[in-house]
C-alpha cells in the first residue's frame, strides 16, 4: 500500500479533471503499464474518477497486482485520451505528472529535504500550477462532447443561454399579458387602444364590446368581456380573473420542464431540466423577471447537477392591443450559474450577461415570431479547502430561430419551428440545430399549457426531449 502518495495524487487528479467529457464504452479509463516484466499491463474503466484513481494509487481492487511495482499510467477522461499521465515509484518517493494542454517535459516531484512528494504537489497546485490546471480545463471543454461546464449542448453555458432564449424568445408568447380582442382573450378596460412606447390613442372601435351609455362609471369599470372567441359572445357577464391583462401591473408565475436522452458519439445520457419563473409587470411595457433553472443528468453512470439564477427586464417597445400586427420586445439580463459532478470531479461557477430580442406578427389565426439571444459568460474563481479552482475561460453563445403558431378554435394552438445555436469561442460541438413542434391550450384568464418536442442535432451529438410549460396568473 502506498503511503501518502495516493491522497496527494487523488487530490491532484480531482482538481485537474474539473471539466468533463465522455467515453464510447466507459466514461473514464485508466491504463496502467507495469515497469516490471513479471506484472501484466491493465486497462480498467468506470464512471467515477475518484474511485478509479483511489483504487489505482492505493493499488487495491482491480489494481492490486501493482502493489510495490513501478508503473506508468494514463487517464482517458470522457473520451479524451491521455488527459493526465503520471508515474509512481514503488516506494512512493518519486512521481511525474503531465496534463493535457501543457507543453514541455512532465512535472517531476521527489521526496527530499524540502518535503515529501505529496506536499510538493499540493504546493504546486496552490501556486504556479493554477495556470496549468486552467489550461487543462480549457482543453477538456474543447475536446469533450459532454464536458460539464462548456462546449456542448448539455454544458452549463449552453443550458443557461438556451433557457434565456426559450423564456424570452421562442416561448415568450406563453407569458403574454395581453389577451387579444379578436380571439376573445383580452379583458380591456379601454377597448380599441393602440399602444406603442407608452402612448395610447383611441380608435374607431370604441363600440366593439357594446354600448355602455346606459351604465354609470362604476358599472362600466366592473364590466368584463368574457368572450373566448367568436363574434357576438355575451358581454358584461361576471368572469373570475386573477390578473387583469389590461391593467398596468400584474404577476405571472411560469413553470417549464423537459426530460430527454442524448447520445454523444456513443456516450448516452438521460436528463431532466426544471425551471420556475416569476414576472412582475411594473407597467404595460416594462417588467422584471426572476428565473431559477436546475438540471440533473446521468452520463454513463456519472451524476451532474447544474443550477442558475437569472434576472431579466422584458421591455415591450411596440405592441398592439387589437391582437393584430407587429410586436417587438427586448429583454436584457444577467445570470449566475454553477455546476458540479463528484463522479467527474468537475464543475465551476460562472456569471453571464446578454439579452434576447423578439419580433412577432399576428394575422388571422397565425402568429409568426423570430428571436435572437446572445449571452457572454465568464468563470468565477472559487476556493475549495486549500485549493483555488477556476475554469478560467470565457464563452460567447448566440442562438436564433423562428416559430409559427396556428390557433385552432377558441383555445387550442399548434406550433412548429427551429433554432440554431453557436459557440463563438472554441467548443467540442461548435454549433447545432434544434427543431421543435408542439401544441397547447390557453384561456382568457391567463392560464396556458404547452407540450412540445425539441431536438439538438450537431456533429457526433444528438438529443431528443419532451418539454412542458405551464403559466399561472395571480
Amino acid at each position: 500500500m502506498r503511503r501518502s502518495v495516493p491522497k496527494l495524487v487523488l487530490a491532484l487528479a480531482g482538481v485537474a479533471t474539473s471539466s468533463t467529457t465522455v467515453l464510447a464504452q466507459d466514461l473514464f479509463q485508466v491504463e496502467v503499464i507495469s515497469l516490471d516484466p513479471m506484472v501484466a499491463d491493465l486497462r480498467v474503466g468506470g464512471s467515477s474518477v475518484p474511485n478509479l484513481v483511489e483504487d489505482l494509487l492505493d493499488t487495491q481492487g482491480s489494481f492490486d497486482r501493482f502493489d510495490g511495482v513501478d508503473f506508468n499510467a494514463s487517464l482517458r477522461y470522457a473520451g479524451v485520451d491521455n488527459a493526465i499521465t503520471f508515474s509512481l515509484s514503488d516506494d512512493g518517493d518519486f512521481a511525474t505528472l503531465q496534463f493535457l494542454g501543457r507543453d514541455g517535459a512532465p512535472l517531476e516531484f521527489r521526496t527530499d529535504a524540502t518535503g515529501d512528494v505529496e506536499d510538493q504537489i499540493v504546493e504546486f497546485l496552490e501556486g504556479e500550477g493554477l495556470d496549468t490546471v486552467s489550461d487543462f480545463l480549457r482543453e477538456i471543454n474543447q475536446r469533450s462532447l459532454v464536458a460539464v461546464t462548456d462546449g456542448n449542448p448539455q454544458a452549463t453555458t449552453a443550458i443557461m443561454a438556451s433557457y434565456k432564449y426559450n423564456r424570452f424568445g421562442k416561448h415568450q408568447d406563453l407569458t403574454r399579458l395581453e389577451r387579444r380582442i379578436m380571439t376573445g382573450e383580452i379583458v380591456q378596460p379601454r377597448p380599441g387602444a393602440f399602444r406603442a412606447f407608452g402612448q395610447e390613442q383611441q380608435s374607431d372601435d370604441m363600440q366593439a364590446i357594446g354600448d355602455t351609455s346606459g351604465f354609470n362609471q362604476d358599472e362600466q369599470a366592473g364590466q368584463v368581456d368574457t368572450r373566448i372567441g367568436g363574434e357576438g359572445a355575451p358581454v358584461g357577464a361576471a368572469s373570475l380573473q386573477f390578473f387583469d391583462p389590461g391593467s398596468d401591473k400584474g404577476l405571472r408565475v411560469r413553470f417549464d420542464a423537459q426530460a430527454g436522452v442524448s447520445d454523444a458519439d456513443g456516450l448516452e445520457s438521460t436528463f431532466v431540466n426544471l425551471s420556475s419563473s416569476v414576472e412582475y409587470r411594473l407597467n404595460r411595457y416594462v417588467g422584471v423577471a426572476a428565473s431559477f433553472p436546475i438540471t440533473y443528468y446521468d452520463v454513463e453512470g456519472a451524476d451532474v447537477f447544474t443550477v442558475g439564477a437569472h434576472v431579466d427586464i422584458p421591455i415591450r417597445i411596440i405592441q398592439q392591443d387589437d391582437g393584430r400586427g407587429f410586436t417587438l420586445q427586448i429583454a436584457p439580463g444577467a445570470l449566475v450559474a454553477g455546476s458540479g459532478s463528484y463522479d467527474m470531479i468537475s464543475g465551476g461557477a460562472f456569471w453571464g450577461v446578454g439579452g434576447t430580442a423578439l419580433a412577432s406578427y399576428e394575422m388571422s389565426d397565425w402568429l409568426f415570431s423570430g428571436a435572437v439571444s446572445y449571452t457572454h459568460f465568464d468563470s468565477i474563481s472559487l476556493e475549495l479547502d486549500e485549493f483555488e479552482f477556476d475554469p478560467a475561460f470565457t464563452q460567447d453563445f448566440i442562438r436564433f430561430g423562428a416559430k409559427a403558431s396556428y390557433f385552432i378554435g377558441d383555445n387550442a394552438y399548434v406550433f412548429a419551428g427551429g433554432s440554431y445555436s453557436d459557440f463563438l469561442d472554441d467548443a467540442s460541438v461548435d454549433n447545432y440545430w434544434s427543431p421543435t413542434a408542439g401544441l397547447g391550450v390557453r384561456t382568457g384568464g391567463g392560464f396556458n399549457f404547452r407540450v412540445a418536442y425539441e431536438g439538438d442535432l450537431g456533429d457526433d451529438y444528438e438529443a431528443h426531449k419532451v418539454q412542458v410549460g405551464v403559466q399561472l396568473p395571480f
